[in-house]
């Protein structure tokens, strides 16, 4: 455990358990919050590791003060730089063009989601998201 988290093995032991849950194909929200410095960035950051210690495809972006103008920007930044992005970066980039198109930019986030989940479990982590844009926070209903 990484020495910034030796007060945190209640939050670990609960991650490693949805994270198992996942494995058996048991998927869940986890929403991490507190005031600011108190870790939860650092705690995020383990949750990626252990994921990838089983074998969990993992996703992450996260909110910026300076780019609330990005709709969507959090969750294109985690799906566009991983290694093998569930959706096509030059599609997403296509139907961002566009507030008239952001319906299918939408459901094509949702099909590449879809896709991906049914060949293995994902671990999508989004950090920040007081800076994040209006349509990221809507987009939690998916």
């Amino acid at each position: 455990m990484p020495p910034r988290l030796h007060s945190r093995q209640p939050e670990l032991d609960a991650l490693r358990g949805q994270l198992t849950a996942l494995r058996a194909g048991n998927g869940s929200v986890v929403v991490v919050t507190g005031p600011a410095g108190l870790g939860k960035t650092t705690l995020l950051a383990e949750a990626i590791r252990l994921a990838a210690d089983q074998g969990i495809a993992t996703f992450s972006g996260g909110g910026d003060p300076a780019a609330r103008t990005v709709p969507l920007g959090p969750i294109m930044e985690a799906f566009v730089s991983a290694d093998e992005p569930p959706v096509d970066p030059a599609r997403l980039h296509e139907l961002s063009q566009s507030p008239d198109e952001r319906f299918w930019l939408l459901r094509e986030l949702q099909e590449g989601l879809e896709q991906a989940a049914r060949r293995e479990p994902l671990l999508i982590v989004l950090d920040d998201l007081q800076w994040a844009d209006a349509a990221t926070a809507s987009a939690r209903s998916w």
